[in-house]
């Protein structure tokens, strides 16, 4: 028997003498699950590629240690190549767009402080959400939610990405038979207010392409989720 219809996150796996160790909200739930069954064994990801099966050995006051039993799931390398640099929305949009981005199984989300909009961070929020849906979907590769960024850093970190998208209707569009979801893709989603003319002015020297996501005009966080989707649909 196994309690197959949950997944733990953990990032404290000790291969070499197989055990792992949950702690916190992992722990919390774990406890809840095999509160009549102590002996039921469990998935586990490290959020990196592996998915473990494993079972409770040693329960402590704010944590378990774990025997891993065998590794079902092992993939060395993430094969969602997508990026997602997005501008900072009100908190519950935020939130919406890294938990429903997360699901789809993106490899990073930037957000971007944005001249236009002046919002507050909540990092660690955003990387609980993110976990969350993690192990809601089922998925082995976490998105990284990282610290935010201005306009101009992501303008400069966007040259190491052999495709580079924008969700804007001044740039020249790319042909969907072109794209690739095997490529390191770059995509650039504005603001509530879109992005200035300065912004644009710059994006233009970076050879971004259009990503038509048809022709309705759409809030950010439902543009970053469709563009996240047509291109992982590829």
């Amino acid at each position: 028997m196994l309690a197959h219809q949950f997944l733990f996150f953990t990032e404290k796996i000790d291969l070499k003498n197989k055990t792992l160790l949950l702690e916190n909200e992992e722990f919390n739930h774990l406890f809840k699950v095999l509160r009549k069954n102590k002996d039921l064994p469990f998935q586990v990801t490290d959020g990196k590629g592996k998915i473990f099966l494993a079972k409770a050995k040693e329960f402590y006051k704010k944590s378990c240690k774990a025997e891993i039993l065998e590794t079902l799931v092992d993939e060395p390398e993430n094969e969602n190549k997508i990026t997602l640099a997005v501008g900072i929305l009100h908190s519950n949009r935020f939130d919406f767009l890294v938990e429903k981005c997360s699901e789809l199984g993106i490899k990073k989300i930037i957000p971007i402080k944005s001249q236009n909009v002046k919002e507050k961070v909540r990092l660690e929020r955003w990387k609980k959400i993110s976990v969350s849906a993690l192990k809601q979907s089922g998925g082995n590769w976490l998105t990284e939610v990282v610290e935010p960024i201005s306009f101009a850093q992501v303008l400069e970190l966007s040259t190491s990405f052999p495709q580079r998208l924008i969700a804007h209707e001044e740039f020249v569009e790319s042909s969907k038979e072109s794209l690739s979801k095997d490529s390191e893709t770059l995509i650039l989603v504005g603001s509530e207010k879109g992005f200035s003319e300065e912004e644009v002015t710059k994006v233009l020297t970076k050879n971004f392409q259009s990503l038509s996501l048809g022709k309705r005009r759409l809030r950010t966080e439902t543009a970053s989720i469709v563009a996240c989707a047509l291109l992982l649909k590829k």
